[in-house]
């Protein structure tokens, strides 16, 4: 008991330490968020916010708790699926907008923590009154990193620097997190680079305007020079940045565009170096994902048209890059759901005569030929559908086109597709049938037909046997 008692008072201690209003507790509009945690701050505590999390019953106690573990460091590899846990129950029973909101960060911030976390704590309903907290969430993380960026641009103290380039990190590994419905994601999981959906809006509903966004140009542009600084002298110190540039590509897909004007000749050359061969997988992906989004501005532009700076030798070098971004060398395979988005871009883009020609001698339309292999029947009624598209303005351009191995597929699926259409109308005409049947017998005999359906070796027909 005296052991107890006096982990009790170290408890009610670390209480004591509570962090000022910032990021981690809610805010409004005007009064945006800018005390992002430091990830090194209170890892000492670990344990008796842990201990809380996990046993305490009193709500205030766990309350406080869960304000605080946004600023604890969580050791490499810790299974926290047990405080998880804990916070997840509160989270969903959650009926005061304050609090679910502190619940919802603490929750995101273990997300973003090398520990293990069983995946389906990480899934939820939301509370029928807070249906739109997860544009709130990434609201938040948003106006967090732009703060903590604006600061980091006025930085003179090389500590500050880091202090607040590593606050900008930790908003957009937070901001992700919250990327997919109705769950909680781990920042680096795959599903997130295609189905993530990042955008959000004011408290008063507005989107964001373009302009929102610059300074996340400007950080990512700042990451790339990081990056090519790290190529010539050979440091490996800007790890973390390959993180961020996916998370920070991630946002910027939210756009759905090319951002505003004086922004979008940094963005298109921050997206053609990280679609460059020698990129991870995750940065060139995230990439693609936001050249993707940006499809119908892309396909619009003309050399008349294109921005300040947008000139036909940057687009030229976008189509280049796009190449690397879905197979970046020929030992390598393309990703399925990346060669999806890569087909479907292609077929936006080639409405736009101007692009067509560019895709054409870049050799991304003569590359469709032997993707053809690549799809599926499952995927074919949609890929299948912008190949077929795109063959048709290769041919009506006067490029001969070798169909017959597409024409051999697409005949092979649509008759896969018939077929079983086919079969299942016959059993349904035939339990129709059968049933009125059965009916008619139950009028006339007083008992019911019994009816067996066989299927009849490799074949799919159906024979029926009726047994007085």
């Amino acid at each position: 008991m005296s052991a107890l008692s006096s982990y009790r008072c170290y408890v009610r201690t670390v209480l004591s330490r509570r962090q000022p209003r910032s990021y981690w507790l809610p805010s409004t509009e005007n009064s945006v968020p800018t005390n992002l945690h430091s990830p090194l701050t209170y890892s000492a505590n670990r344990p008796a916010i842990r201990w809380i999390l996990e046993i305490s019953t009193n709500p205030d106690i766990i309350e406080s708790a869960a304000a605080i573990l946004p600023s604890v460091q969580w050791p490499r590899k810790h299974d926290a699926s047990a405080t998880f846990a804990r916070l997840h129950d509160h989270f969903v029973a959650c009926q005061d907008k304050e609090l679910y909101i502190k619940f919802g960060k603490a929750m995101a911030h273990l997300c973003i923590q090398s520990v293990k976390i069983k995946e389906h704590f990480l899934k939820f309903h939301w509370n029928d009154e807070f249906q739109g907290m997860r544009s709130r969430f990434i609201r938040d993380a948003f106006m967090a990193g732009r703060a903590a960026y604006d600061k980091l641009k006025n930085s003179e103290r090389e500590e500050d620097e880091m202090k607040h380039r590593a606050d900008t990190r930790t908003a957009l590994r937070t901001l992700v997190v919250h990327g997919v419905d109705e769950q909680f994601s781990r920042p680096d999981d795959e599903h997130l680079i295609w189905n993530g959906d990042l955008r959000w809006r004011h408290s008063d509903d507005r989107e964001p305007s373009y302009e929102e966004f610059d300074w996340l140009v400007d950080y990512l542009a700042d990451d790339a020079e990081h990056d090519m600084d790290d190529e010539t002298e050979g440091d490996a110190g800007h790890v973390k940045d390959n993180e961020t540039e996916g998370d920070a590509l991630l946002a910027l897909s939210a756009m759905r565009g090319l951002g505003s004007s004086t922004k979008q000749q940094s963005y298109i050359k921050s997206l053609i170096h990280c679609m460059g061969p020698t990129r991870p997988p995750r940065v060139r992906h995230t990439a693609l994902r936001a050249v993707f989004e940006a499809r119908e501005e892309l396909a619009s532009l003309t050399s008349a048209s294109a921005s300040k700076g947008v000139d036909a030798q940057l687009l030229n070098e976008l189509s280049q890059a796009l190449s690397t971004a879905v197979h970046p060398n020929d030992h390598k395979t393309i990703h399925d759901t990346a060669l999806d988005h890569y087909l479907h871009l292609l077929y936006v883009l080639t409405k736009n005569n101007e692009w067509y020609q560019r895709l054409t001698r870049n050799g991304h339309l003569d590359r469709c030929i032997p993707l053809v292999d690549a799809v599926s029947h499952e995927r074919f009624s949609e890929v299948g559908f912008y190949l077929l598209v795109i063959f048709g303005r290769m041919k009506s351009s006067g490029k001969d086109v070798p169909f017959s191995p597409y024409q051999g597929q697409m005949a092979d699926a649509h008759h896969k597709r018939v077929g079983q259409r086919a079969i299942s109308q016959r059993r349904r005409r035939l339990r129709r049938w059968n049933t009125s049947l059965r009916d008619s017998d139950e009028a006339e005999f007083g008992q019911p037909r019994i009816t067996v359906f066989r299927r009849s070796g490799s074949q799919n027909s159906l024979q029926r046997c009726i047994k007085r």
